[in-house]
């Protein structure tokens, strides 16, 4: 290492195990040798996919390396893991197909790590709520319109006027990996989405049925009279 001190990747490295063996299986998935543009240097691409590795089983929250060493330690071995572990291991591999079925080569949107795990856990929530093999063009053309805009926001310096992107690019350089940061970059790229195109509202936001609402309603009231 030259003298300096070990990074966050390099430490997580040595952990060992079955949860560090599929990081680094998926360190070297085609999205990363092929797609993103940010160098992979001293393990960058394995502290990538352990954090949304972390963030796909956790939910967002904050991410320290405290985290995620404790992450890769309770994974040490995946025998006896139950069904629900096993969807989210085949999940991260998923949303990861699906990036490389939708983007060029060397996508200058994935440059930096908040951008990568930002768009990971868009298309991760997308596919979560739909099939959208029918959206890849689209969702391309978006990605690709989102983060040329936010480029020429940044080019600006003080006198850009878009108040989101501004608001996105500061959540990418400071605190990216806080609850706060992942959250607001999530919205703004939402926002966004919603604005380019208004039908991905509706799938992640689907309409309940009557018979679904009703079943809500009935599951608060039993539970509220159940405890009175």
């Amino acid at each position: 290492q030259n003298g300096s001190q070990l990074n966050s990747g390099e430490k997580l490295w040595s952990i060992g195990g079955d949860m560090k063996k599929f990081i680094e299986e998926n360190s070297k998935h085609k999205f990363f040798k092929n797609i993103v543009t940010l160098p992979n240097k001293r393990y960058t691409y394995f502290n990538v996919v352990a954090l949304i590795s972390y963030l796909e089983f956790n939910g967002i929250r904050d991410v320290s390396y405290r985290g995620l060493e404790s992450f890769l330690k309770d994974n040490k071995s995946f025998k006896n893991k139950g069904l629900e572990f096993k969807e989210k291991i085949k999940k991260i591999k998923l949303v990861l197909d699906f990036l490389v079925s939708i983007c060029p080569q060397k996508f200058d949107a994935f440059k930096n790590r908040p951008s990568i795990v930002s768009v990971y856990l868009l298309i991760s929530n997308l596919l979560s709520k739909s099939n959208i093999q029918n959206k890849k063009i689209k969702l391309r053309n978006f990605i690709k319109e989102f983060y040329e805009k936010l480029e020429s926001t940044i080019s600006k310096g003080i006198k850009a006027k878009d108040a989101l992107m501004v608001n996105y690019q500061g959540f990418t350089t400071q605190g990216a990996d806080k609850q706060k940061a992942i959250r607001i970059r999530e919205e703004i790229l939402l926002k966004r989405l919603y604005d380019f195109d208004p039908s991905f509202y509706k799938i992640l936001n689907p309409i309940k049925s009557p018979i679904e609402r009703f079943n809500d309603i009935y599951s608060i009231l039993e539970k509220k009279f159940s405890t009175s």
